[in-house]
C-alpha cells in the first residue's frame, strides 16, 4: 500500500540564499502570490543531533505551491543549488507516525526529523529514496485548521 499518494502532494521546496528575491523573481515571470516570511524556531534532529534552527520561510498562496526556505548553514538545508533547484518535493503524511516507520522499514534514509518542544517526532520529516531524492512527509494536523487557512493567515496581500 502506498505511503503518500500522488494526491497528496502540496509544495516543492527550493533552497534560496534570500526568499524575498526569489520570491519577487518567480513572480515577475509567473504572477505568483506569496506569503510574507515567516520566522519561526523549529527543533530538528539531523546528523544524531538535536538542535534548534532559526527558520525563515515563504509559501506561494497559488497552487502548485512553492516553500521557498532561507539557506541554513550546517545543516540539510544549507546548500543553494541553481542547477538542480527542488531541495524536496513535500506531501502531506496522513499517519505521521506510521509513516515515518513505514519508511524506515522500506529502508528509506531518514535525513531531518521535525521535533516539538519535548524532542518528540513533530511536524515534518526529509527522507532521502534509495535512488538519493529527497521527499518530505508533513503531518496535516501541524498545518490546523487548513493549509489554506495557514497561507491566508501570512498572506502578504489579504486579497
Amino acid at each position: 500500500m502506498a505511503i503518500v499518494r500522488p494526491g497528496d502532494l502540496y509544495h516543492l521546496g527550493v533552497v534560496v540564499d534570500d526568499v524575498m528575491t526569489a520570491a519577487h523573481e518567480i513572480s515577475e515571470v509567473t504572477g505568483t502570490r506569496w506569503t510574507h516570511p515567516i520566522e519561526f524556531e523549529q527543533w530538528m534532529r539531523f546528523g544524531g543531533t538535536d538542535r534548534e534552527i532559526e527558520f525563515v520561510a515563504m509559501y506561494s498562496l497559488d497552487a502548485p505551491h512553492y516553500e521557498l526556505i532561507q539557506a541554513i548553514p550546517g545543516t540539510p538545508l544549507g546548500n543553494v543549488t541553481r542547477e538542480n533547484a527542488v531541495h524536496h518535493v513535500g506531501y502531506w503524511a496522513n499517519d505521521f507516525h506510521a509513516d515515518i516507520a513505514r519508511l524506515r522499514e522500506l529502508g528509506f534514509t531518514e535525513e531531518v526529523l521535525g521535533l516539538d518542544e519535548h524532542l518528540q517526532p513533530w511536524g515534518f520529516a526529509y527522507f532521502l529514496t534509495p535512488g538519493g531524492r529527497r521527499i518530505e512527509i508533513a503531518d496535516r494536523s501541524a498545518f490546523e485548521p487548513t493549509w489554506d487557512g495557514f497561507l491566508l493567515a501570512h498572506a502578504r496581500d489579504k486579497t
